[in-house]
């Protein structure tokens, strides 16, 4: 007796089938996400999160104080930078430091350990991600005691200020000594110390042209009127009537000694 053999059916794949899988796999997906992010969380738990930068100091993965010994040793712009007050030729150099700029390296290790865990749990994982894949830089945390830059600015203002005087004339016997006028010269505390601020603000050395205001006097130069007062006691001064009076008194001399105690300028 021949036995006839039939090809075995195939399992039917249902539509149901491949949806029971689809959710499935999402919710592995999601599982392993929660597992992945929370090992992450606490992983990271007291230390900054990979990426941060202060100032390009990589502190990503250390504690708050070891970030902040790293943040001390590695700026170097307050105590090293310069800053160049310039007013024509002259110049005055200065460390950030003296002008009252002061590194917290604390504080800005804080300001790294709090780079992803401010703000709703979905800004927080954002940030942390963003931290990892492209980097997030800060800037370092400073002191300003502007007070410094002041003290230091009106040392450079000594310096600089001069005062206005107005031009003069001098009679010593019959010599006509000048004194020239002299334009004077302030610095401008205020606008110089705004300047120095936003220098400082930049982390970056710099060169500042010093704003100052001038004064001029009313007379600068008195060297015509002195011509005029030489001229006038090179020789005697001598009065005369006119023609139609010659009978009356005079001439009249007058020797330059004594007409110079007559000047007056």
């Amino acid at each position: 007796m021949s036995m006839i053999s039939y090809p075995a059916s195939r399992p039917r794949f249902s539509f149901a089938h491949a949806v029971i899988s689809f959710f499935i796999g999402l919710l592995i997906f999601f599982i392993s996400l929660f597992v992945f992010i929370t090992g992450y969380q606490f992983w990271y738990a007291g230390r900054i999160f990979p990426g941060v930068q202060v100032a390009g100091v990589d502190v990503g993965g250390l504690r708050a104080q070891d970030a902040a010994q790293k943040i001390a040793a590695s700026v170097a712009f307050p105590q090293q930078g310069k800053i160049v007050l310039r007013d024509g030729e002259r110049i005055w150099m200065a460390t950030p430091a003296q002008l009252g700029l002061i590194l917290d390296p604390n504080d800005s290790a804080r300001n790294a350990y709090d780079v992803g865990r401010s703000g709703w749990i979905l800004e927080r994982l954002r940030e942390q991600y963003y931290a990892w894949y492209t980097g997030h830089s800060i800037q370092p945390s400073m002191v300003y005691d502007q007070r410094m830059a002041y003290a230091f600015l009106e040392g450079v203002a000594r310096e600089v200020d001069t005062p206005t005087i107005e031009a003069s004339l001098e009679l010593q016997g019959t010599e006509v000594i000048v004194h020239p006028g002299q334009i004077g010269r302030t610095v401008d505390r205020y606008k110089n110390l705004m300047l120095i601020s936003l220098q400082l603000q930049t982390m970056r050395d710099g060169v500042i042209d010093l704003l100052v205001n001038d004064s001029r006097p009313v007379i600068l130069d008195p060297s015509q009127q002195a011509e005029m007062a030489r001229r006038m006691l090179r020789q005697p001064l001598t009065i005369t009537m006119p023609e139609q009076e010659a009978g009356q008194a005079g001439p009249w001399t007058i020797k330059p000694a004594t007409l110079a105690t007559m000047l007056t300028f």
